[in-house]
């Protein structure tokens, strides 16, 4: 046996502190060196900014692989759009359909891979808003900036779930910093060019769009130093090619008795509220808002804009970012006040008051800012990694209460359409003639997208509509134009609805099968369906 004397025992417990601080210090020195590498620590420059959105898409990216959800109604519905290529659709322009049709023509028909497009256009908008923040301010406050932008829930979920809002929030902030180049840094004329590509696709993307040129034209008009621009032909003729994107698409809506502008009209048009109507459609849409950008970052937001339209030293930088956010966000409000507004209407009008946010909270005197305001980029940062984290581990949650499907299921939209297009496709391939058997679905769009998207083969499927009826969605319009009766077909019903009386004249009979499809759930929606065969004439 070995004996050490005290002081030897000394030594060999000081040797082993020595070399556990060591391996302390080695974790350590890794974790910094890694967080360095992302950009989570270090300078606050361009580089660690890039490597930030860099690392964040990237997760995304593999957090939409791992937990492979299904599609949301209107993602499958634009998915639809995209194996029907077009100048124009019901409810929007055509520019999400191109992208779906582009992920399909890749082969990317599963719901991840529909989605890696979300994921990387909010990337880029985070790029270009990083960039237009280092060109107006200082990269400090373009970084911190992009930090708020990247935690947001708003910009997590439309980089999670494609649709209009993941290409329109690019390319309104790729518009933004083309303006300031072209008409504040007088750079390269290419950004001329960018600018007018930036809103063309804008335009042929959301409406919002058009309000763009709006904007821009009031920002330089309160500019004394550039209001003398707008008699250059130059500038008019740019925004005229804009606007030559949008022919294909006026064409389209013209031979379809304008549809879209008809659609659009209806969301602004709902009726009148009573007071208390009034007043829960304001709560609501405030709620909505600050759940969507985080409360810390929604208020420290509000409070930015007061006090910078209060200030008397506005220069060029302020007023733009002014122009396109205060206005637009007051206008929101009081339409709040008139009917409901959705969610994601006022989005792109966020991206420059998270960088006044930035500017104001970083800039401001620590004397002149109250206590609890003083470390905003913490407490800001903390509560949107914490809301973030809510939603990312919901879908375990769920799974692990057993609330799949209850009223607190956030992710109940997503659920039973798999289960419910396996069961209409193995019905059909049970039918003696199911090769020549065109499939009929009576319901909401969702039944039809979601059974197209989701069953096997992604089989081809077909509204009904008559000429006594209005036109609710992009499957109506497709209807319109296809003849009916021309082969059997198997009728899917939803049990909230009833056969049209004119299918019945399309087919020689159309029998009620012993098969029907019940998927339940605890409360609300429920994926019911009877299935009829119809034989042609």
């Amino acid at each position: 046996m070995i004996e050490f004397s005290k002081s030897g025992n000394k030594s060999f417990i000081f040797i082993a502190l020595l070399i556990q601080t060591n391996n302390q210090t080695r974790v350590i020195s890794y974790f910094r060196n890694m967080a360095e590498f992302v950009g989570i620590r270090g300078n606050f420059n361009s580089e660690h900014a890039l490597r930030l959105i860099f690392f964040t898409t990237s997760l995304r990216i593999l957090y939409l692989f791992i937990f492979p959800l299904g599609l949301v109604g209107d993602e499958s519905y634009y998915w639809e759009w995209g194996r029907n290529i077009d100048w124009g659709y019901y409810s929007k322009p055509p520019f999400i359909g191109w992208l779906m049709g582009m992920t399909s023509w890749m082969g990317a028909d599963t719901a991840p891979w529909v989605r890696v497009p979300a994921a990387l256009l909010g990337g880029a908008t985070l790029i270009m808003i990083h960039r237009l923040g280092c060109y107006l301010f200082t990269p400090k406050i373009a970084f911190w900036g992009t930090v708020f932008l990247l935690l947001s829930p708003a910009l997590s979920a439309v980089s999670l779930i494609i649709s209009i809002d993941a290409p329109l929030l690019f390319f309104w902030s790729s518009s933004m910093l083309s303006f300031w180049m072209v008409f504040y840094e007088k750079k390269s004329p290419i950004w001329i060019l960018i600018l007018i590509l930036s809103l063309g696709f804008g335009n042929l993307t959301k409406q919002m769009m058009l309000l763009f040129p709006l904007l821009g034209f009031i920002t330089i008009l309160l500019d004394s130093s550039k209001r003398h621009m707008l008699v250059k032909p130059w500038i008019w003729l740019g925004w005229l090619c804009t606007l030559v994107f949008l022919i294909p698409s006026l064409w389209w809506n013209w031979s379809n008795e304008w549809i879209t502008l008809k659609h659009t009209a209806s969301h602004l048009n709902r009726g009148a509220l009573t007071l208390n109507e009034r007043l829960y459609s304001f709560a609501e849409f405030i709620a909505s808002e600050s759940v969507l950008l985080g409360p810390v970052l929604f208020v420290g937001g509000i409070i930015s804009l007061w006090k910078l339209i209060k200030s008397k030293e506005k220069d060029s930088r302020i007023r733009f970012l002014l122009v396109f956010s205060f206005p637009a966000f007051c206008i929101f409000v009081c339409l709040s006040f008139t009917q409901k507004v959705n969610a994601n209407w006022p989005a792109v009008f966020y991206l420059p008051m998270v960088l006044l946010t930035a500017k104001y909270f970083i800039e401001r005197p620590i004397k002149q800012t109250k206590k609890w305001w003083q470390n905003f980029q913490l407490i800001n940062t903390t509560s949107s990694i914490f809301l973030l984290c809510l939603i990312y581990l919901s879908v375990f949650a769920f799974d692990l209460l057993n609330l799949n499907g209850s009223k607190y299921d956030l992710f109940k939209r997503l659920r039973g359409y798999s289960e419910y297009a396996k069961q209409v496709i193995e019905i059909k391939n049970s039918i003696n003639n199911k090769d020549d058997l065109e499939i009929i679905v009576i319901g909401h769009r969702y039944d039809l997208c979601q059974l197209a998207f989701a069953g096997p083969g992604n089989p081809k499927v077909y509204g009904y509509w008559d000429k006594n009826q209005s036109i609710t969605s992009q499957y109506d319009l497709w209807a319109r134009n296809k003849e009916l009766g021309l082969k059997d077909a198997l009728v899917v019903l939803n049990i909230s609805e009833k056969i049209p009386h004119g299918l019945y004249e399309r087919f020689k009979t159309i029998t009620l099968l012993d098969q029907n499809i019940r998927i339940p759930f605890p409360v609300g929606k429920q994926l019911f369906f009877d299935l009829y065969h119809a034989k042609m004439k």
